[in-house]
């Protein structure tokens, strides 16, 4: 074996076990992953490399092709065989259960303190803010907020609305929230927050009356509830009207969902 195929051949055997440690350590989804796939087609570039000096014979030129041929076909070979077996491992492994409602709660307790400054820049250059404000020129009326959590659309709301009432299953969450809405008050600037309430609810059981609120409104909470369906069954039961058909963020659901 040439001394290029035996360095093809350590270099795979090195991504193998960079693979599998980051699939012990549990790091198997992190953006190093694609590492592994940008160092094998860049070996696989490099090894395609004449190994001998060029020369005028056929003969020559022939057994060069096929010695330069060894280390990408070897290479593609782990290759090949090491993303069977990471196929296998993601398709065979136990999926986690998912959270229950208390812990989703008790992780955007922790979360509450430094949740807008985390998720400022992203909102921002996303185009999620705009959303936001598009969305909450829909409010009008006695309003209900769900999973309003830090109160990332109160700026946005307008004198048309009367009355409004934010829930969220996080209370740290809701405390980030009304201290917003004393410092908006302060500034000069609450539109719309003449009469806000801030108060723990779950959006799939709340004892509110059908057809109470003018506008229902919720932003990026229907992902974490733990029925979404019921959620929405009782967003439809609070709203005095039927909703109008406002953009919406999440992914549109199936052609035979009712609440496409």
């Amino acid at each position: 074996m040439c001394t290029a195929t035996r360095g093809a051949v350590r270099a795979c055997n090195s991504l193998t076990l960079w693979w599998w440690w980051t699939v012990v350590t549990g790091r198997e989804h992190c953006p190093l992953t694609l590492t592994y796939w940008l160092l094998t087609f860049l070996l696989l570039c490099i090894s395609s490399c004449p190994l001998l000096p060029s020369s005028p014979s056929p003969r020559a030129r022939l057994d060069r092709a096929r010695r330069a041929m060894r280390v990408p076909v070897l290479a593609l070979r782990v290759s090949a065989s090491v993303g069977s077996v990471v196929l296998a491992y993601e398709g065979l492994k136990p999926k986690p259960p998912l959270p229950t409602a208390s812990q989703r709660s008790c992780t955007f307790n922790a979360l509450a303190p430094t949740y807008d400054r985390d998720v400022e820049w992203d909102e921002s250059i996303s185009g999620v803010l705009e959303l936001r404000q598009e969305l909450a020129a829909y409010a009008k009326g006695k309003v209900l907020e769900v999973a309003g959590g830090t109160g990332r659309n109160l700026a946005f709301y307008t004198d048309a609305v009367r009355e409004l009432l934010i829930i969220d299953a996080s209370v740290e969450m809701l405390k980030v929230g009304a201290s917003k809405v004393a410092a908006l008050r302060a500034e000069g600037r609450a539109a719309g927050l003449s009469a806000v309430t801030l108060a723990v609810g779950d959006a799939e059981a709340l004892p509110c009356a059908s057809e109470e609120y003018d506008t229902v409104l919720d932003t990026f909470g229907l992902c974490s509830f733990e029925l979404p369906q019921a959620a929405l069954e009782e967003m439809k039961r609070w709203c005095a009207s039927s909703p109008d058909r406002s953009p919406t963020t999440h992914p549109k659901p199936h052609p035979d969902d009712p609440y496409t």
